[in-house]
């Protein structure tokens, strides 16, 4: 499969089977996390799995209020993603042009754990609306990590993803190129 064609194929799936996903494949797509480009090689990231019993329906319910990410009661599998408390280098890098490298770091493992997903045929969708303290209890999270983004994974029920609606190439994409001096 060519890679655009992967691109085109994720989804953020909203529907799920009630296939569970073996935990084989769950440290297949946490490698691809871990494997994923860091600045300064800091891998501000840590990888909380929730995949059996009870947990996983608990997890969900952390994920929902006001109305959003009921979905996850469908969810048969989820990957919290924390940011570990930040270092000297860490600090010192992001002072440089004022960026949180971790925080993009952490969204670029995301996106490789999805893209690994989708080639193993698992579905997911990634989660930014959750309640961190209700996370942070019923995990057990350590001190110094933050609760970024959440992954849901499994198998979605739809065959063929959806028609992604994105906008135009032309709006978003301007090639700077070098002015012609005069006389050319």
């Amino acid at each position: 499969m060519r890679f655009i064609d992967l691109v085109r194929a994720r989804e953020s799936c909203r529907e799920y089977t009630d296939r569970p996903v073996k935990k084989e494949d769950l440290c297949t797509i946490l490698e691809a996390g871990r494997l994923s480009p860091s600045a300064c090689n800091i891998q501000p990231w840590r990888f909380f799995v929730v995949h059996e019993g009870d947990l996983v329906g608990k997890t969900a319910k952390c994920m929902q209020g006001m109305g959003m990410n009921r979905f996850t009661d469908q969810v048969p599998a989820f990957i919290i993603i924390c940011e570990q408390t930040t270092n000297l280098k860490q600090t010192v890098a992001s002072g440089i042009g004022g960026h949180s490298f971790a925080q993009m770091d952490i969204g670029i493992a995301a996106a490789h754990m999805m893209l690994c997903a989708r080639t193993m045929g698992i579905d997911s969708c990634i989660i930014g609306w959750f309640s961190d303290k209700k996370l942070r209890e019923l995990l057990n999270l350590p001190n110094g990590c933050k609760v970024r983004l959440v992954l849901a994974l499994g198998y979605g029920k739809k065959a063929e993803p959806r028609t992604k609606r994105r906008m135009e190439f032309d709006d978003i994409v301007t090639f700077v190129e070098t002015p012609k001096k005069k006389g050319e």
